[in-house]
């Protein structure tokens, strides 16, 4: 058998190990951002992307895993952000392709072609992005392009699309040691703030062929006081309301037996009182 329910059947074996050998595989994701004030949807921003899984090598304590961005389209996004999300679109080009070492649970913990990666942000840089690093109204964002991409695993695990597909569940006993899991969010209401949030996973259902399970966590903002501070100068004098932070997230999975992901649907949302609310919406899904 692949999984028991019975958590006194010590004949089987309740961890999940990913044994798939067909390859490429093609995942559509999609995200859809809604900013809520005083119960109004503002900045309705829908992302469309499609990764392609080329390999997913296991050795004894890690896997490597091959990534190919075939797409990553913003599809809806308000007239007065567009040029700004065109311009933002371009910071995908050095991530298009990559490389993972993932731990003996399956999440990331290097980036192997991290060399190319950081070449590709160089050359990006000096060429569509030229001259960018002069202007008042962009060098910032050009300086933080160099930061990030010379060390891009951290990035990447401040990415939600990658935190929820790269979940570490492998190896471990889903039912009777449930993993718990910490991750680093960036604030969407309040720009500069970091999120620490736990994730715990739980199994939902089990059978011989497949099994579903939930992560879900709350967390809490690096720096409260200065939240605070900006909500009074800001979002209280619009909505009229009290500072009542809250930051969660839910995510239902559908593994294979094989450990290959089925499907993943998950929201995040984050919210100073219920007038100002920040929701992500998130589908994961293997189509190929």
């Amino acid at each position: 058998m692949f999984f028991s329910n019975n958590k006194n059947d010590k004949s089987n074996s309740n961890a999940l190990a990913y044994k798939n050998d067909v390859f490429p595989l093609h995942y559509q994701i999609t995200q859809k951002t809604i900013l809520t004030i005083n119960n109004v949807n503002l900045n309705e921003i829908d992302t469309d992307i499609v990764w392609r899984i080329d390999n997913w090598q296991a050795s004894e304590s890690s896997y490597t895993v091959s990534l190919v961005v075939e797409k990553h389209d913003v599809t809806k996004c308000p007239e007065q952000m567009k040029a700004l999300t065109n311009f933002l679109q371009l910071f995908n080009i050095p991530i298009s392709n990559l490389l993972f070492q993932l731990n003996s649970q399956g999440f990331p913990i290097k980036v192997i072609n991290q060399k190319e990666v950081y070449e590709k942000w160089l050359n990006l840089r000096n060429n569509e992005l030229f001259g960018y690093d002069k202007d008042d109204t962009t060098k910032s964002i050009i300086a933080g392009g160099d930061v990030d991409f010379s060390n891009v695993l951290t990035v990447l695990l401040n990415s939600m699309p990658f935190v929820l597909f790269f979940s570490p569940i492998y190896g471990v006993d889903i039912f009777n040691n449930p993993n718990v899991q910490r991750i680093n969010q960036s604030s969407q209401l309040f720009q500069g703030n970091y999120i620490g949030a736990t994730l715990k996973s739980k199994p939902i259902a089990a059978t011989n062929l497949s099994v579903k399970l939930n992560r879900s966590g709350s967390g809490v903002l690096d720096d409260y006081g200065k939240a605070e501070k900006i909500f009074k100068n800001s979002y209280k004098q619009i909505t009229d309301s009290d500072f009542d932070y809250g930051y969660n997230i839910n995510a239902n999975y559908e593994y294979f037996k094989n450990g290959l992901l089925n499907t993943c649907l998950s929201e995040v949302k984050e919210q100073t009182s219920n007038l100002v609310v920040s929701k992500q919406s998130y589908s994961i899904t293997l189509i190929k």
